[in-house]
């Protein structure tokens, strides 16, 4: 709104008569600004997102993650080329885990099959051309988070096995039989898991997928690409660390089994949560006796029954959010007969 203001007297003629008269003139509009609306509390969020961020670092050059979920694989089909009276495979491999299937086929009965996994850290290649089996083994380890290339082969019953350009071992498959003949898929980083009862004699009893990076594979010198199934891989990153990932999408793992709590047990781990709640540990019976370790909306809850009705303990946080804020804790949950504690970070 403008405020007038006077100004001079002014003579104004009008039918023969003067009047002296006060002329008003607005003053300059001046706007006043409303007072600043205060911006809205920032609404408190773990400090790591429900789904980690990708590594800008990867490149399609850096390979691929295996062992992020069960079952993880890759598979070709139909073969990638010629295995019947010789072949050459090549694939570079970084791990820090003693165990696991690199590469497997095999024909319908397991009989005829190509494989190449670790165990003890040890890298061990088999085939067989129907009439027994060859099996060659790396005396050094490979499992020491670097890059290895290995590269196993075969003209008829003669094997080799090849570790960073070194000839580590070579061989010969038993009996009269030259030729191997196997069927599509080619298995590389795992196997289909309903496949686990046929390959125990083959794969001396594993069954569990690769856990780290596979790349550069390739076939009598062609790279494989283009693979008919990709199950469970990422793209491989150094930024990883030790432990379990358990994604926004569920999951778990089993201990076993059958399991008894019994009169006492102690339970310690290392959490690093990014939402509010979850389930830490979880132990039941056909009854109604229970066992549970969890986060309910930032508290750590611990607690148990026997069939004579629930004892618990919890430690609610200074802050709803600070077990999740981007840092490992230790966490103890401890039973002893009917009293049960809980230690946090100690």
């Amino acid at each position: 709104n403008s405020v007038p203001r006077k100004v001079p007297l002014e003579m104004i003629q009008s039918e023969n008569k003067i009047f002296e008269v006060d002329r008003l003139e607005p003053e300059e509009v001046v706007t006043i600004p409303p007072p600043p609306t205060p911006a809205p509390t920032p609404v408190p969020n773990c400090k790591l997102p429900l789904y980690p961020a990708s590594d800008p670092a990867v490149t399609p050059s850096s390979g691929l993650r295996f062992g992020t979920k069960f079952g993880s694989r890759l598979e070709y089909e139909p073969l990638p080329g010629r295995l019947r009276n010789k072949f050459e495979f090549s694939i570079n491999i970084k791990t820090v885990s003693t165990e696991g299937i690199i590469l497997y086929v095999h024909d319908n009965k397991h009989i005829d099959f190509i494989s190449l996994y670790l165990k003890d850290g040890r890298v061990h290649y088999g085939y067989n051309c129907g009439s027994g089996a060859a099996l060659l083994e790396s005396d050094l380890t490979v499992n020491d988070g670097e890059w290895h290339n290995i590269k196993f082969s075969r003209v008829q019953t003669a094997g080799k096995l090849i570790i960073d350009d070194i000839l580590v071992r070579e061989g010969e498959s038993r009996g009269s039989t030259k030729t191997i003949n196997v069927i599509p898929p080619i298995y590389l980083g795992g196997i289909d898991p309903r496949l686990s009862d046929n390959t125990k004699t083959n794969l001396m009893g594993l069954n569990n997928t690769f856990e780290g990076c596979l790349k550069d594979f390739m076939l009598n010198d062609r790279p494989v690409t283009s693979p008919s199934k990709t199950i469970g891989v990422i793209p491989c990153s150094d930024n990883v660390e030790a432990g379990a990932f358990f994604s926004a999408d569920g999951g778990y793992i089993k201990f076993s089994d059958k399991f008894r709590v019994g009169l006492e047990i102690d339970i310690k781990l290392e959490i690093k949560p990014r939402d509010l709640s979850g389930l830490l540990v979880s132990v039941h019976s056909k009854r109604r006796d229970y066992l549970l370790l969890q986060m309910v909306d930032g508290t750590v809850r611990f607690s148990v029954d026997n069939g004579m009705g629930e004892i618990w303990a919890a430690y609610t946080p200074p802050t709803p959010h600070y077990f999740c804020d981007g840092q490992w804790h230790n966490i103890q949950a401890v039973k002893s007969k009917n009293v049960v504690s809980l230690m946090v970070d100690k």
